[in-house]
């Protein structure tokens, strides 16, 4: 069944490959800076993205000059605003609000298909908060980042705290975190955030896209079984990953093994349904 996608302000969205969207943050003028609109619309795509049987393999990007320079300063200072001045009843509103941001920048995570982030220009706060939701990250060589919370007097709380300690290199997660320095793309790749390094924008795009295509023409449930058993595997033992996998694969293992050693047999291209 077809996906309908909503009016979009402050996204484009476009197919460049057969089951491949690239979503573009699209504040240009704000170095895509995020506020509440911007950032429920991301979650938004991002869920029904993950509904989408044409869709097997998303790329992230942003337009213009940054890929993100975080949050919008003036959504933050109005953060929490309301009418209720009891104490109690307004931090559960605060608490209901920062839980709804969360869940919106952590969909990447949430869905099963491979989500592949590419950066360039600034990567600040709330940035990497949503490329650490990705899967993977690729980056143009010289991209400022920044786990920017603590140089503006708060504890980062939309996920890079929860994520990059699985990530990156521990000691540095903390070092960059506890304060909040900038730290260049080239530092980020040794460290283990980025996976790879490119010379340009369009270098980094077509990288992207080139994998992106080539996962999108495997089939969409072994993908999708892939990244759930990975994902799984980081917060749980090694015996109850394998019994996950057992699980999974106890009902997964169907019409697509038999055609993808069919293909691999006659040396021809699978096509896999949709999923």
């Amino acid at each position: 069944m077809a996906v309908e996608y909503p009016k979009l302000e402050f996204l484009n969205l476009s197919w460049p490959a057969e089951f491949v969207l690239h979503v573009e943050l699209n504040r240009p003028k704000y170095l895509n800076a995020m506020h509440q609109p911007a950032y429920e619309e991301y979650g938004k795509v991002m869920a029904l993205a993950g509904e989408d049987p044409d869709v097997r393999v998303i790329v992230v990007s942003g337009n213009g000059k940054s890929f993100s320079a975080g949050i919008d300063i003036n959504a933050l200072t109005s953060m929490g605003d309301t009418d209720v001045e009891e104490p109690s009843r307004k931090a559960i509103y605060l608490y209901r609000h920062l839980k709804h941001f969360q869940k919106c920048i952590s969909m990447p995570a949430f869905i099963d298909k491979p989500v592949i982030a590419v950066i360039h220009g600034h990567t600040l706060g709330l940035g990497v908060d949503i490329i650490s939701a990705c899967d993977f990250r690729y980056a143009v060589k010289g991209t400022k980042l920044s786990v920017r919370e603590t140089a503006i007097g708060m504890t980062a709380d939309i996920g890079s705290l929860q994520r990059l300690p699985k990530l990156a290199s521990l000691g540095w997660v903390k070092e960059v975190s506890y304060t909040g320095r900038d730290f260049l793309a080239e530092e980020a790749e040794k460290n283990g955030l980025v996976e790879r390094l490119f010379d340009s924008k369009e270098d980094a795009l077509k990288g992207a896209l080139d994998v992106a295509k080539s996962i999108a023409s495997l089939s969409p449930v072994a993908v999708q079984g892939t990244k759930k058993s990975i994902n799984y595997a980081i917060d749980h033992t090694h015996e109850e990953s394998l019994e996950q996998i057992a699980n999974f694969n106890s009902y997964a293992l169907g019409a697509d093994i038999v055609q993808g050693a069919m293909a691999a047999r006659s040396k021809e291209k699978p096509r896999y349904e949709k999923l």
